[in-house]
């Protein structure tokens, strides 16, 4: 979804100790957990968490969006991690058990462009009694929406299931209106038993496409966090380590 970032590792090397064999020998394996701990954190970091990138990926995605859920705040995690063979760590949308994949959802928003079909778009134009263009993406009118601003799938399956009866699908007889979802209700004319013309009521309107701008800043968050959290970051691992090794009387102390 994004380019790979590259840190000029040189610029963040300690200045204030005497490098031995032991931070030369330290250097890869360092590196590797500080570009995983500045990706996703790690708990052997104080702070590390909520300074990592995936965190500033809930904040950026909470600004981005208006209300949005937590599917969409919390769709980042540290995917392939770092080693000292492979300096690289990946910062990926969730795709886990129970979460679902978050990429598909997570897309347009980062390189804009145009949306492909919903599945409940293609639910309700599959329907027999439905007669949209083809291809046709559904804008919300007046269906009801949660909070969030979504339309809930109780709430396309209740609309599904009324089509042909309470729900029109298609492009109403004259007065110009669009294509689209309608409601459709019937009542009395006034005073007596006849029944009215049916009201039809805009829940969704057919529309030939629908596009995205990019709004999810994904690159420019991760850049940011890298460059303010990964020196630091290093240093704490190569330090560690180095002292790790020398307790464990296997350093090679002698200078470089």
């Amino acid at each position: 979804l994004f380019k790979m970032i590259k840190l000029d590792i040189k610029s963040e090397l300690p200045t204030a100790i005497k490098f031995t064999n032991e931070h030369v020998k330290q250097l890869p394996f360092s590196i590797s957990q500080a570009l995983n701990s500045t990706v996703g954190g790690s708990r052997f970091l104080p702070g590390s968490q909520q300074s990592s990138i995936v965190k500033a990926m809930e904040r950026t995605s909470q600004s981005a969006f208006n209300k949005p859920t937590s599917y969409t705040t919390k769709a980042w995690r540290l995917g392939k991690r770092a080693n000292k063979r492979n300096l690289a760590a990946e910062l990926v949308p969730k795709d886990l058990p129970g979460t679902g994949n978050r990429e598909p959802h997570l897309r347009h928003s980062i390189t804009g462009g145009i949306r492909g079909m919903k599945p409940f778009e293609a639910k309700i134009a599959s329907h027999p009694l439905a007669k949209l263009p083809a291809g046709s993406r559904l804008v919300p009118a007046t269906v009801k929406r949660n909070p969030f601003g979504n339309v809930t799938q109780k709430t396309i399956g209740a609309i599904y299931d009324s089509i042909g009866t309470g729900v029109f699908v298609g492009k109403p007889k004259g007065k110009g209106r669009p294509p689209g979802v309608y409601s459709r209700s019937q009542h009395l004319m006034k005073g007596t038993n006849t029944v009215a013309d049916a009201v039809l009521r805009p829940l969704f309107i057919a529309v030939s496409s629908t596009s995205y701008s990019p709004i999810l800043r994904v690159e420019q968050t991760a850049r940011q966090v890298a460059n303010k959290e990964f020196g630091n970051q290093f240093r704490f691992w190569l330090t560690k380590n180095v002292r790790e090794s020398t307790r464990r009387g296997k350093a090679d102390l002698n200078r470089w």
